[in-house]
C-alpha cells in the first residue's frame, strides 16, 4: 500500500468585509490582490497535478486524495468569494487590503508548505535515500506485522504474550513515525538515520515472527 503523504488542509475562516470604492490606490490594490489569488490557484493546480503525475488518484488512494483536494478548492474558494464581493463593490481599498491580504498570504503559506514537502519527497525519490527509503522499510514493516498478526491470530498466537507485546509495541512505533514520515520537512538527518536504523531491526524481528507463527502456538 502506498505512504500517503499529509497534506496542509487550510480551513478559511468566514469573513465580512465592506468594501468603500475609491481612493487612487484602489487599481493597483485590486492589481495586487488578483496576483495573491492567481499565486494560491497555481499552487493547488500544482499539488492536485503531483497527485495525478503520481498515481494517487487512482486505485486504493483516489478517494482519500480527491477530498483532499477537494478542501484544498473549497478553502481557495472561499476566499474567492470574498475577493468577487470586493470587486464588485468597486475594488480594493487600502482598508480592503489591510483585511484580506493576512487571509490570502497564510492560504498560500500553507499550500507552498505542501508544495515544499512534495519537493523533500520527490528529492528523496531521486536519490534513493531519505524518506523514499523510511517509507518503503514503514510499508514493509507493516505488512509484516499484518500478515503476522493474521497468522498469529490462526495459530493461536494471540495467546503468547511475548508476541501480543512485540505486536503492540510494533504497531504503536509505525502509528508515531506515521506523522513524521506525513512530514518529513520536521526531520533531522541524524533523526531519519535513527529511524532508519530501528526500522531494519523491526525488519529483521517480523521476518522471525512470521516463520514463528507458521506453526500452531505451544505453551511453555
Amino acid at each position: 500500500m502506498k505512504k500517503i503523504l499529509s497534506l496542509v488542509l487550510v480551513v478559511v475562516l468566514a469573513f465580512s468585509l465592506a468594501a468603500c470604492g475609491g481612493g487612487s490606490n484602489v487599481d493597483a490594490n485590486t492589481e495586487a490582490m488578483q496576483t495573491k489569488i492567481d499565486q494560491a490557484d497555481a499552487l493547488v493546480q500544482q499539488i492536485g497535478a503531483w497527485y495525478a503525475d503520481n498515481g494517487y488518484l487512482e486505485g486504493e488512494t483516489a478517494e482519500q486524495m480527491e477530498e483532499v483536494l477537494a478542501t484544498l478548492q473549497a478553502s481557495l474558494d472561499s476566499v474567492k468569494v470574498e475577493f468577487q464581493a470586493i470587486i464588485d463593490a468597486g475594488g480594493f481599498t487600502d482598508e480592503d487590503v489591510a483585511a484580506f491580504e493576512p487571509v490570502i498570504d497564510n492560504t498560500i503559506a500553507a499550500y507552498q508548505g505542501a508544495v515544499d514537502e512534495l519537493a523533500v519527497y520527490d528529492e528523496s525519490m531521486e536519490s534513493g535515500t531519505g524518506v523514499s527509503v523510511l517509507i518503503e522499510k514503514y510499508n514493509q514493516i507493516n505488512a509484516l506485522t499484518t500478515e503476522a498478526a493474521a497468522l498469529g491470530t490462526e495459530n493461536g498466537w494471540d495467546a503468547s504474550e511475548a508476541f501480543m507485546s512485540e505486536l503492540n509495541a510494533s504497531i504503536a512505533v509505525l502509528e508515531l513515525t506515521s506523522e513524521d514520515l506525513d512530514n518529513p520537512s520536521t526531520m533531522s538527518a541524524e533523526y531519519m538515520a535513527e529511524l532508519d536504523a530501528s526500522f531494519d531491526e523491526m525488519i529483521v524481528v517480523w521476518q522471525d515472527y512470521l516463520v514463528q507463527v507458521s506453526v500452531p502456538y505451544v505453551a511453555n
